[in-house]
């Protein structure tokens, strides 16, 4: 009997150890969640806190640090500052950049919906980021925003397709002639320029009868240096040095 009951003593301790340490593991694992949870929670609020702040681009290199040290934790707070209103424009145009950087190329189809965004500062800081990583969708979303309501946005889309020489985007660049929007009233327009020198850079054949009419008309003096340069890309000619009338009667000459 005694013996019995020794051994019944002994199981039931062995029973309750077991309990205690499985209360004891189920407990730190518990905790770790909650730790875990808190953390989260932490790096939000510090993280809202920077990006709430009115000198924003004095301590843009501190919000940098934190974003890329807290990594994958950071994107909810990022997306949450690019979306809501209450956050300043230089917030969003941070969070944007960094939202590149800590996801990379998982974030290129949230970044291509933000360029559709009524907001003009996130589309052109996500095409930029998309510029920056690469993104395989590029020429279709420059191409598409050479019509955006903003010069700043039609002028980054035009770099992009000029940078990477998508050829087959010439004739959407040379209908940006005829966009007013692209006009200033008290003197041509940079972005005219570039548009024309792009027209070059991916020699554009189609283009060539249309530049040497332009090439000979005075009014477009102030566009013939790039005129001139587009028209030796697309011929493989170079004119004359010399003055404009000199290269006009190069260019006069040309048989096509």
């Amino acid at each position: 009997m005694k013996v019995f009951l020794i051994s019944l003593i002994f199981i039931s301790s062995i029973v309750q150890s077991k309990i205690y340490q499985q209360n004891k593991i189920g407990f730190k694992k518990n905790l770790k969640i909650s730790n875990k949870y808190l953390s989260k929670k932490m790096i939000e609020i510090e993280l809202i806190n920077l990006f709430n702040q009115k000198d924003i681009y004095k301590h843009s290199k501190h919000i940098k640090r934190k974003v890329l040290s807290y990594g994958a934790f950071s994107v909810p707070t990022l997306l949450k500052v690019m979306k809501e209103k209450k956050y300043s424009d230089k917030a969003k145009w941070i969070a944007t950049f960094l939202l590149g950087r800590t996801a990379g190329t998982k974030s290129i189809g949230v970044l291509t919906k933000f360029t559709k965004h009524p907001n003009w500062v996130l589309r052109l800081a996500s095409l930029r980021t998309l510029f920056s990583l690469n993104a395989k969708n590029l020429q279709v979303t420059s191409s598409k925003m050479l019509k955006d309501k903003s010069l700043l946005i039609r002028n980054q889309a035009l770099d992009i397709i000029t940078t990477y020489g998508f050829k087959k985007e010439s004739m959407n660049v040379w209908s940006m002639l005829y966009d007013k929007r692209n006009y200033n009233k008290k003197s041509t327009s940079s972005l005219v320029r570039k548009i024309i020198r792009s027209i070059g850079s991916l020699k554009f054949k189609k283009a060539l009868k249309p530049l040497l009419k332009m090439s000979q008309k005075d009014k477009y003096n102030s566009l013939f240096a790039e005129i001139d340069y587009s028209l030796s890309n697309i011929t493989g000619k170079n004119s004359p040095k010399g003055n404009i009338k000199l290269k006009k009667k190069f260019w006069n000459s040309l048989k096509i």
